[in-house]
């Protein structure tokens, strides 16, 4: 299980008061640099969507270890989850807003990124992603949300930590499965993805998120 400290800093950085400050600057820019206006109320339902974002991600770690147990393959996937966890409670100095919305994104982005990494080097060793479903299928969206600047500095972040000798090899260790984890950080098999949601609401405010 994702640790309840991870879990607790999560929930408060979402949860406290002006939290979506930094988040709303930045959708506020992102409307003037496409010509759009958009009230708090807009602000607010994209909001709504990065907080889901963050949530899922968590969900998504949940659930990959819960697969992972299922497939005897705790050990392989650990060194991934724990890296995962530090991107949220060891953030970087140089990334904004480290407790509130737009930083539990960037940190919802690395994780993403880092389990896609990891789930491509496994698909190249083993001929299957280690991860059934892309773990990362927002991230066109997320980069045009947050800025192109900012994504060039999580990406390289996420390539740094792809170099750490434990992530280097971890494909290597996935001998022991016979097919990828079905691991998902949806609510439900029901609900719409979260991908088609920011598209539909950004599309409804007049913004291109694609």
């Amino acid at each position: 299980m994702v640790s309840m400290m991870m879990r607790n800093l999560v929930e408060a950085a979402l949860t406290a008061h002006g939290s979506r400050d930094r988040f709303a600057d930045r959708m506020t820019k992102l409307a003037e640099q496409q010509d759009v206006y958009v009230d708090d109320n807009d602000v607010a339902a994209m909001a709504q969507l990065g907080e889901r974002y963050v949530r899922e991600t968590i969900r998504l770690l949940e659930s990959c270890l819960t697969a992972a147990g299922q497939a005897h393959a705790e050990t392989v996937l650990q060194p991934v989850i724990s890296q995962c966890e530090r991107f949220f409670l060891q953030p970087s100095r140089g990334l904004p807003d480290q407790v509130g919305l737009l930083g539990m994104i960037c940190n919802a982005y690395l994780t993403r990124g880092l389990l896609y990494d990891v789930s491509e080097q496994t698909r190249m060793m083993r001929g299957f992603p280690l991860i059934a479903a892309d773990p990362h299928a927002e991230r066109g969206i997320i980069r045009r949300l947050i800025g192109s600047d900012l994504t060039e500095d999580l990406d390289m972040l996420i390539e740094e930590a792809a170099t750490n000798p434990q992530l280097r090899f971890i494909a290597s260790g996935t001998y022991v499965l016979q097919y990828s984890l079905r691991a998902t950080g949806q609510v439900g098999d029901w609900s719409p993805s979260l991908q088609d949601e920011m598209s539909r609401c950004g599309a409804a405010l007049g913004l291109s998120l694609g």
